[in-house]
């Protein structure tokens, strides 16, 4: 049995979706931002505790009618939850292209 891997992020658009038309498809590009924290066992002498420590920064990409949708509905500054399935750029025996992306 094969397990798929996601990740959810959970942050805030940083930049304006971006939307191009790649064949005959819409494609939706943005930042997302999402708070980086840290353990701060200095922070208050005897109480332990996390402290924001700057940001992960991730581009989101979308494709067809939630291309659209994005581009419509989402602006910079929104909050935003993503759900991302595991991929990777694999090369698979016999192809004749170089990488092949697995979803």
């Amino acid at each position: 049995m094969m397990q798929d891997t996601a990740t959810t992020l959970r942050g805030r658009i940083g930049s304006d979706p971006i939307m191009k038309h790649v064949k005959d498809t819409c494609v939706t590009t943005f930042r997302m931002a999402i708070t980086r924290w840290r353990f701060a066992s200095e922070a208050r002498p005897g109480a332990a505790s996390y402290v924001e420590d700057g940001a992960h920064w991730y581009t989101i990409e979308t494709w067809d009618t939630l291309a659209q949708n994005v581009f419509r509905s989402c602006r910079k500054g929104d909050p935003r939850l993503s759900f991302e399935p595991a991929r990777s750029d694999t090369t698979w025996p016999g192809d004749t292209r170089a990488s092949r992306r697995t979803r």
